[in-house]
């Protein structure tokens, strides 16, 4: 995992990754949906269907604690650990920076997609109708904006 609050990009890109800081408040929501995600998958699983995840804003995958400054899980890295495992996941961000470190974190795992851009329109166009009812396939889907517009 990465260690540092600001983290140097490939040369080619400018920009530098800010992982952002999290209250307190952020951390029970995180332990909330750690704990509802693994309810989740269990339930679906004994029913032989397929729990999908979906991260509509999904920054990172780190944060930075506020209290500490210490670095801590964000919810598509709690995700990948849930037992049993989501069959798939889905994050996306507009963030091309925070978008790249997914992808660095997530490299070897085929069951990962990760998406660069507008929530509003790669949910609707590439993400949703992959999740289908007749394909026992169901999704949770975390929309938690961070300053950012849901339609």
């Amino acid at each position: 995992m990465e260690t540092s609050a600001h983290l140097a990009m490939k040369p080619e890109s400018k920009r530098q990754l800010k992982l952002d800081e999290i209250g307190e408040w952020s951390e029970m929501k995180l332990d909330i949906l750690k704990k509802y995600a693994g309810a989740y998958c269990t339930i679906l699983k004994a029913r032989n269907l397929h729990p999908i995840y979906i991260d509509g804003f999904s920054g990172a995958g780190t944060h930075i604690r506020k209290r500490t400054g210490e670095l801590i899980k964000g919810s598509p890295l709690n995700a990948l650990e849930i037992q049993p495992p989501f069959d798939e996941l889905h994050l996306i961000d507009i963030d091309q920076t925070k978008v790249d470190a997914l992808k660095r974190q997530t490299a070897d795992m085929k069951h990962v997609y990760v998406y660069a851009g507008d929530a509003n329109k790669i949910l609707q166009d590439k993400v949703f109708p992959m999740v289908r009812y007749e394909d026992f396939r169901r999704g949770l889907c975390i929309l938690d904006p961070y300053g950012l517009h849901l339609h």
